[in-house]
């Protein structure tokens, strides 16, 4: 049998000969010598460099109609390996990706990695349309127009643009869309500026139109005219809701009067800023007429309503008697027959009538928080609501859209009248049941431990629906036992209606949907505020509510008949369901330092 050292070379002459292996130079073409170990390190690099082009290829390939498999793509991307250029085109994919997502605090981080000097003219021109979307998505719509105005030059045979260009201008204030244009250059973007203009202009849809002929005649011939937007197409085919007299009917007397002449003077705010800004003048104003929920039955009020010759209704606004209203004339299909805008939303409303829904609940704001949370990645709610009917419907509706998303809710408690809110607290984060632990200890020893209290480590996010008094004392308590660091998403309720820093650092980091007439978004705000000054206090969302019910009322056929087509309001960015309901988006704010602050910005 051989020994285990015969045919085995020597330890000291295989490293020499490795030695010697490893200093031979290996010559390439270009002369350039490189030793083995380098030119396994090129080859390697170069390897990598190819699988990331290949993965960042593909991730560009898939983020119009796949957004998850192009991040899973992206992630495959080593960077290092990349160019300058292509690492600008990682950066912008990132940046797309994010807003696809509607991440826009993440697509501006990745924005601000990309090198605008070192851009070739395709990602120059990716580059432009990422900073239009994100500043529409921002409402900084006059450096949007700019970026657009860029992307135009640069591609200026692409119809496709104009339609997004189109959506992202209807966002925006009339007034401000007429002071961007005279800075823009460029024609076609002059054209569809114009048309943006036009539609958003707070005049009588006759005028529109005949506006819009004088539009069609200028820009004969042009792109725009001939890819017109399916909304002003809509817009020439529907009929012209002009109602001569327009019958409001809501609470102007006993306890709700205060809410009812709220919603009121929004809606003449309204119209007394249309007809002063009317460029018609055949068109009379129409008369309008108030009804005194209070004092009559709502039903008995729309037939009189009619008789008197309303050709729109508007109201009521208590849900009780609408869903009374609406049931008990249901009974006879002809009861109602002029167009019909609800200020509340009910169950079961048919859509082959013009009965509208239009309502600003705190419910669907609790939907949103769910869906925001959710979207924002955290799984593991408690709840915290007022103890009252409205805390529970919004607690219901949180729950039922968390559900729906194939979440579970840990636990929900609520706030009773005159309860401590220590107790309150301590309870919900299980610091009570540390605090028991710790004391049986203490007597189970015979002597005092040096014992620090812990929170329940499995909460990640909490949902609160509350007064601003409540919120204010709930939320540093959350602080002082240990939950400083759990989210708390809230409805507007939350926001007393008025910027007060003083008292709102209590609410430090609370994160809040809010409509455009709280958030400072809304021109027609400041305007109403000076002649009604409890429009920015906590009836200020019935200011809005009746504003709103104004601008809607002529368009209310032509967003039926276009779900998608957006419309920037006091209350929110408007869109209508197929149902015949106007659903808001609402943006999303966190207080810092007392002050309500955008997220994502």
């Amino acid at each position: 049998m051989n020994s285990p050292a015969r045919g085995r070379m020597p330890l000291f002459a295989l490293l020499i000969i490795l030695a010697g292996c490893a200093g031979s130079p290996v010559r390439h073409t270009d002369g350039k010598p490189e030793t083995m170990i380098a030119a396994k390190d090129k080859q390697e690099s170069n390897q990598s460099q190819q699988s990331s082009l290949a993965h960042l290829q593909e991730a560009e390939r898939l983020l119009a109609r796949h957004p998850f498999r192009s991040g899973t793509e992206l992630q495959q991307v080593e960077l290092r390996s990349l160019g300058s250029e292509d690492q600008n085109r990682y950066w912008l994919a990132y940046a797309q990706l994010h807003l696809d997502l509607d991440e826009p605090s993440l697509a501006r981080e990745s924005l601000l990695h990309v090198r605008p000097d070192e851009l070739g003219a395709v990602s120059r021109h990716s580059h432009d349309l990422l900073k239009a979307r994100l500043a529409t998505r921002s409402h900084r719509q006059a450096d949007a127009v700019r970026y657009w105005q860029r992307a135009v030059e640069q591609r200026p045979g692409q119809p496709a643009y104009g339609e997004r260009l189109w959506h992202a201008l209807l966002l925006s204030d009339n007034k401000l869309l007429k002071g961007l244009l005279p800075e823009v250059s460029d024609p076609l973007l002059q054209s569809w500026l114009e048309l943006a203009i036009l539609y958003t202009a707070p005049t009588a849809l006759t005028h529109k139109l005949e506006e819009l002929q004088t539009w069609k005649e200028r820009w004969r011939g042009t792109m725009t005219q001939r890819s017109l937007p399916e909304a002003l197409q809509t817009l020439q085919k529907i009929p012209v809701l002009q109602p001569a007299v327009i019958a409001l009917l809501l609470p102007l007397s006993g306890a709700r009067a205060h809410v009812g002449s709220a919603v009121r003077d929004g809606f003449m705010a309204g119209y007394y800023h249309s007809v002063a800004h009317s460029g018609s003048t055949d068109v009379a104003a129409p008369r309008i007429r108030f009804y005194d929920t209070e004092k009559s039955d709502p039903a008995d009020l729309v037939l009189q309503a009619q008789e008197e010759g309303a050709q729109l209704l508007v109201g009521p606004l208590r849900r009780s008697m609408t869903t009374q209203a609406v049931q008990r004339l249901s009974e006879s299909p002809d009861a109602v027959r002029v167009p019909w805008l609800l200020l509340n939303a009910i169950e079961g409303l048919p859509s082959d009538r013009p009965v509208y829904q239009f309502s600003i609940l705190s419910e669907d704001e609790a939907r949103d928080a769910a869906g925001k949370a959710w979207q924002d990645g955290y799984r593991h709610p408690l709840l915290i609501t007022a103890d009252s009917d409205w805390g529970e419907r919004v607690a219901d509706s949180f729950k039922a859209q968390w559900t729906q998303q194939g979440g579970r809710i840990l636990d929900h408690h609520t706030i009773k009248k005159g309860e401590d809110y220590s107790r309150l607290v301590r309870k919900a984060l299980l610091v009570t049941d540390s605090l028991q632990r710790a004391k049986e200890l203490n007597h189970l020893l015979g002597y005092p431990l040096d014992y620090t209290p812990r929170r329940r480590e499995d909460a990640d996010v909490i949902f609160l629906a509350a007064s601003p008094g409540q919120g204010r004392g709930i939320k540093p308590t959350l602080n002082f036992y240990f939950g400083s660091d759990i989210p708390v998403y809230a409805v507007s309720s939350l926001y007393a209606g008025r910027k007060d820093p003083q008292r709102d650092r209590d609410l430090d980091s609370v994160r809040i949907p809010l409509m455009p007439w709280l958030s400072g978004r809304s021109p027609q705000a400041l305007t109403v505020a000076e002649v009604w000054p409890n429009s920015e206090g906590p009836l200020a969302p019935f200011y809005a509510l009746g504003l709103d019910s104004w601008t809607l009322h002529p368009q209310l056929a032509h967003m039926a008949a276009l779900s998608d087509l957006p419309l920037a309001g006091a209350t929110g960015t408007l869109r209508m369901t197929q149902e015949h309901r106007v659903m808001r988006e609402l943006d999303w704010y966190f207080f810092r330092n007392g002050r309500l602050t955008p997220m994502g910005r």
